[in-house]
């Protein structure tokens, strides 16, 4: 039960599954580059004697493949709007000039 607690010797502390999850990992990963900052933050006690940027849980952003992800009839508006190609230079803020010219009936 030690293992689900922040204070392992404290029998009064409730048992916490995120607490025995990163006791057991070598590494945990948040969703994201902010929630990694508050979780290591959150977790430093769980870690005694490091910094809490020492604390092992990094981040990773989610990503999305658009062309799986996508309706195809978005797909294609957005080829007619956009020009081919725009999902593979979706994140240059040029690509998206053209949305303004999407019809909202066609959306």
């Amino acid at each position: 039960m030690g293992l689900g607690r922040e204070d392992p010797d404290n029998p009064y502390e409730e048992f916490c599954m995120t607490v025995m999850a990163l006791r057991l990992s070598r590494r945990a990963n948040a969703v994201s580059a902010l929630h990694g900052e508050v979780s290591r933050a959150t977790w430093t006690g769980l870690y005694p004697g490091k910094s809490e940027d020492a604390v092992p849980i990094g981040h990773i952003t989610n990503g999305v493949h658009v062309p799986a992800w996508l309706a195809p009839q978005m797909f294609r508006l957005y080829d007619r709007h956009l020009g081919s190609g725009w999902h593979e230079h979706g994140a240059e803020a040029r690509i998206w000039e053209g949305i303004e010219g999407v019809n909202d009936g066609a959306l």
